[in-house]
């Protein structure tokens, strides 16, 4: 994500985009099979994990178009740096 920083013209974005999307696309169906796979006999309960991942989502959406009016484009793929780094820490 912090490549798209420095992409100064569409020749330069449109391979970082490719690439962030070949990379990115297969992390959905894995997470939610690890979800999946975490509940075990709970299966029920994936619909209220994807209900508070979706609020999330719309929450940091807001707070990211917020940050995007304030202080412009480039926040919104700091904030995506910063975030990911934490989610990254709670992970390990």
């Amino acid at each position: 994500m912090v490549i798209f920083l420095f992409a100064t013209s569409l020749a330069q974005l449109l391979p970082i985009t490719i690439g962030f999307g070949l990379f990115t696309a297969p992390m959905m169906p894995l997470i939610d099979n690890s979800v999946l796979v975490m509940l075990g006999e709970q299966r029920a309960h994936y619909g209220r994990i994807r209900l508070w991942g979706a609020i999330g989502w719309g929450v940091v959406g807001m707070v990211g178009g917020i940050l995007v009016d304030q202080w412009g484009l480039r926040s919104s793929f700091l904030s995506f740096l910063v975030i990911m780094g934490a989610l990254f820490l709670v992970a390990r």
